[in-house]
């Protein structure tokens, strides 16, 4: 159990910082700028995000080449390449908006699944603190960009996330890259992955689909107010999470984001009085339901040993197409003369079906990988007939000396420094400076990561019950 202050000791990483900077940054570029004024009524953004994350989902491998390195060149030329003939279209002709529409989307696309996969590979407790900063920072961008006022000037932000995006990566000093993948040597390409969480991708349509459906509602004063209540409600999460000194449930962030959801319709229906809380509390609906889901997708990874890859791209075509209905779904329902009452008493609806059948409380503890079952005889007898084997090729992978191998064997069997150093007959300091070494070269920072990466049992059910 983390104490107070102490999970941001344990959390400041400076490149953990740049990473989720990054990620803002790229969750708020709007591919679709360049095409607004061909067709304003379709939300571009959505469509070309939604469409790159589901080919990204295809071909996982392809993405993760181009995240291979600190600061892929590919990458870079993609989002300078895009920036350059956004600005090149303001001047006219549609091939340079759509080629430049095309090149934003293909860098916005790999580095959201580049930083969510470097997230993935992190202890739940960090997990739900890193995206409540990311959210943060994300709703701050929402503020602003609202202000802009014509796609110009959202072309010249664009332009800015990318450099910013490129300096951020530079500056982590590892980008995507964690030497030392957790899942990497078990990550399945091919189309039949034992595992995917259709229920959950499900939910997420559906209970964004509605708090998308209730931005149109109170269109008038959404953006900034949602932008706003989206930065409190994160900030809860963090100021939680550093000194609440209690873990966060994620389900009780489940339930907070679904009772908003249902105040934000609430107030939506008292008219134009009502549309600025209606704002607030969808953008707080969000930030809770984001937090909930994301963090639920990598412990989804951790415990299906999924490729984060394919799982966030997903879970983010998900998000963007279910934006699209729920915007079209009240365009095209006041346009057809449906009264505002029929639509929130419909909208109302489906949020209590997604909450009474569509979540299930046994897939939340078990398929969802947000409480681990305790390993069968049979496991734990493998995990231990195979350790030596594992500790040398890991050993040789990574440069480890004859003995940090040893200590390696050791720790991976659990055993505590002192009980270490009596074994070796050497002293607990010496043991705790090879422990760091090891920890340098895999580029981990705790114990739970060393078992996570030998495919020992984690404690997740304590942090993300």
């Amino acid at each position: 159990m983390p104490k107070k202050g102490r999970l941001f000791e344990k959390s400041a990483d400076a490149s953990m910082v740049f990473v989720v900077l990054a990620l803002a940054f790229a969750w708020s570029i709007d591919a679709g700028a360049p095409l607004g004024g061909y067709a304003p009524s379709i939300r571009f953004d959505y469509l070309l995000l939604g469409s790159c994350c589901a080919l990204a989902a295809l071909i996982p491998g392809a993405v993760r080449k181009m995240t291979s390195s600190v600061c892929p060149r590919g990458l870079v030329i993609s989002g300078f390449a895009g920036v350059l003939l956004s600005v090149a279209s303001t001047w006219g002709g549609a091939i340079l908006a759509y080629a430049a529409a095309l090149c934003t989307v293909v860098f916005q696309t790999v580095v959201l699944l580049g930083c969510f996969a470097r997230l993935s590979r992190l202890k739940m407790t960090l997990v739900l603190l890193w995206l409540a900063f990311w959210l943060c920072a994300t709703g701050a961008l929402i503020v602003v960009i609202a202000l802009l006022p014509s796609s110009l000037h959202q072309i010249i932000a664009n332009g800015v996330a990318t450099v910013l995006i490129v300096l951020f990566l530079l500056a982590s000093r590892k980008g995507f890259v964690v030497p030392g993948d957790l899942r990497g040597g078990d990550i399945d390409d091919s189309a039949s992955q034992p595992f995917l969480p259709v229920g959950l991708f499900v939910v997420q349509f559906a209970v964004l689909f509605v708090i998308k459906a209730c931005g149109v509602i109170a269109s008038p004063h959404f953006v900034l107010a949602s932008g706003l209540g989206f930065a409190i409600a994160a900030l809860t999460v963090v100021a939680f999470s550093l000194f609440g000194g209690k873990v966060i449930k994620l389900k009780g962030l489940y339930n907070l984001s679904l009772l908003c959801a249902e105040l934000a319709l609430l107030a939506a229906s008292l008219g134009a009085m009502g549309y600025l809380a209606a704002g607030a509390l969808n953008g707080v609906a969000y930030a809770f339901f984001a937090v909930f889901c994301f963090a639920v997708y990598c412990a989804i990874c951790l415990r299906h040993r999924l490729d984060p890859i394919r799982i966030f791209a997903i879970a983010i075509a998900c998000e963007c197409f279910a934006s699209i209905a729920g915007i079209q779904f009240c365009m095209v329902a006041r346009d057809a003369g449906i009264d505002l009452g029929t639509i929130l008493v419909f909208l109302s609806a489906l949020l209590a079906v997604t909450f009474l059948f569509l979540f299930s409380d046994a897939q939340y503890r078990s398929d969802w990988g947000t409480k681990r079952s305790r390993p069968s005889v049979d496991s734990v007898i493998k995990y231990y007939y195979t350790l030596p084997d594992v500790c040398t090729a890991l050993a040789k992978q990574y440069g480890l000396s004859k003995r940090e191998e040893t200590v390696l064997q050791l720790l991976a069997q659990k055993k505590t420094a002192s009980d270490i150093a009596t074994e070796l007959f050497i002293s607990i300091p010496t043991v705790k400076t090879h422990t760091q070494s090891i920890y340098r070269k895999f580029d981990i920072h705790s114990r739970a990561e060393l078992l996570a990466l030998l495919d020992a049992e984690m404690p997740v059910s304590e942090e993300a019950d």
